[in-house]
């Protein structure tokens, strides 16, 4: 690896650390659903017609994950995409794979799309409930 592909890495990890300190975090996710009733729903708090899916590298910042939109899903299906993501490699919208960890920021975002929408917390209840917050660049 040269010199310059590592100052990139190494800004583009200073740039996910800052972003884990006001997004939700891929174990904070985990840790979260781990405490909640495997059969309540989990919704967007701007949208609560819409449910997380599948999980993929955000088109906006590779190193950070996206979660697609589904008509429905449960705290058990979201836990299991979540674990599942968790130390697993994800192919970037151009190319290159990256590492996705406990420290990984969270999205809401389709492929290809690099929506803003960022995931900043969640609230554990009869419906859990993932907060968004539309970010301006």
């Amino acid at each position: 690896m040269n010199n310059l592909q590592r100052t990139f890495d190494a800004m583009s990890e200073a740039a996910r650390a800052t972003r884990s300190q006001y997004h939700l975090t891929l174990g904070q996710l985990i840790d979260a659903l781990h405490t909640a009733k495997r059969t309540s729903p989990v919704v967007f708090s701007d949208d609560t017609a819409a449910s997380p899916g599948d999980f993929l590298s955000y088109r906006g910042y590779y190193v950070d994950l996206a979660m697609q939109s589904v008509p429905h899903a449960t705290v058990q299906d979201v836990y299991e995409h979540a674990r599942l993501a968790l130390n697993n490699l994800f192919e970037g919208y151009k190319g290159g794979t990256f590492h996705m960890g406990e420290d990984t920021p969270l999205w809401v975002s389709e492929y290809g799309s690099a929506s803003g929408r960022a995931i900043i917390g969640i609230e554990v209840g009869e419906t859990v409930v993932l907060v968004v917050r539309q970010l301006k660049d």
